[in-house]
């Protein structure tokens, strides 16, 4: 679990702490730079970050980050007290962010909504609070009630994940909530950026969080888009899970297009390679590459044929699908 700052304190004055003792020149630029958190996106990354005044990055404040910026403490003592979902990418950021520190770059770690569910989780250990009291808490009720919504969902999934139609429909339902849960995310987080104070802001941003720019009414850029057009002809890499989930932050009643978007999303989720890549010479962009060759494969296909891939890539490897996909020549 990241960090604890303040227990007790509110979030607009954990931020305030990032803006004392600094002039009060109105907020100038914001970039909300889209991009996944994968080793091939890094270059791109910097060369953006090194635009901006302030960083503000898509993690909830941690105690232990300025001491790692100041050189106080290690690389990999901070992440060993962080347990980062992608530890090579966090290792290689973090030598990124501790040059641009040195160089007078704010560096800031605004994330409300995980924030939050961190002070759930550490109520829930301490207190051992009932649900209702959960729910009825000022500070954490919302995020409770959301992340509720969104697990009661993840598990109608998972215990439908051996029947196509209802592995379908339960990946619709949850698409739905997450959406609501991105969309209050963005939101939180956009309420907390525009308190601060900086001539330019560079804002991290997960792929899939295209809401954030227009709470912030700032640009967005997606930071492998020149990658991308090479290997997809498109801007951003997006598989269908993604834009069934963009979909559904604008209509509540999906229909047929949702379903099939949502069939293709598991045969593309199977064939995703689930480790963290680096990338190489002969292969610059490992995940990129592969996710657009997936993308390609599964855009094709129709409700029934992706029955049929479900059926199959239930009984056989990950691996061993790819090369039979390979040698059809489908992937």
């Amino acid at each position: 679990m990241q960090g604890q700052i303040g227990n007790t304190l509110p979030l607009h004055i954990l931020y305030f702490y990032a803006i004392i003792n600094k002039g009060y020149a109105s907020m100038g630029k914001v970039m909300v730079a889209l991009s996944s958190h994968r080793v091939e996106a890094l270059k791109f990354i910097k060369e953006e970050m090194e635009k901006y005044h302030a960083i503000i990055l898509e993690e909830a404040p941690n105690p232990w980050f300025k001491p790692m910026l100041q050189s106080k403490i290690s690389i990999r003592h901070y992440l060993s007290k962080t347990y980062p979902s992608f530890p090579k990418f966090s290792a290689r950021l973090c030598r990124i962010l501790k040059k641009f520190y040195s160089k007078g770059k704010e560096i800031l770690q605004i994330e409300p909504y995980l924030y939050t569910l961190e002070k759930i989780y550490e109520k829930i250990e301490k207190e051992k609070p009932s649900p209702e009291e959960l729910e009825e808490d000022e500070a954490l009720g919302i995020v409770y009630k959301k992340e509720k919504e969104v697990f009661s969902a993840l598990l109608k999934f998972y215990k439908s994940s051996h029947d196509f139609d209802k592995a379908v429909e339960a990946t619709v339902n949850f698409a739905l909530k997450d959406a609501s849960r991105i969309k209050l995310r963005d939101k939180l987080r956009a309420e907390e950026i525009k308190k601060l104070e900086y001539s330019s802001c560079y804002v991290e941003a997960g792929y899939i969080h295209f809401p954030l720019a227009n709470y912030l009414k700032a640009k967005r850029i997606f930071v492998l888009e020149k990658p991308t057009k090479k290997l997809l002809s498109a801007k951003h890499a997006l598989s269908p899970s993604d834009i069934l989930t963009l979909r559904l932050m604008r209509i509540k009643k999906p229909g047929e297009k949702e379903r099939l978007l949502a069939a293709r999303s598991l045969i593309y989720v199977a064939l995703l390679s689930k480790n963290e890549m680096l990338p190489s010479k002969s292969n610059p962009f490992p995940h990129l590459s592969e996710e657009a060759r997936i993308i390609k494969f599964v855009r094709n296909l129709n409700y029934e044929e992706c029955r049929d891939y479900f059926n199959m890539l239930r009984f056989v490897r990950r691996e061993d699908a790819w090369k039979l996909l390979e040698k059809e020549g489908l992937l």
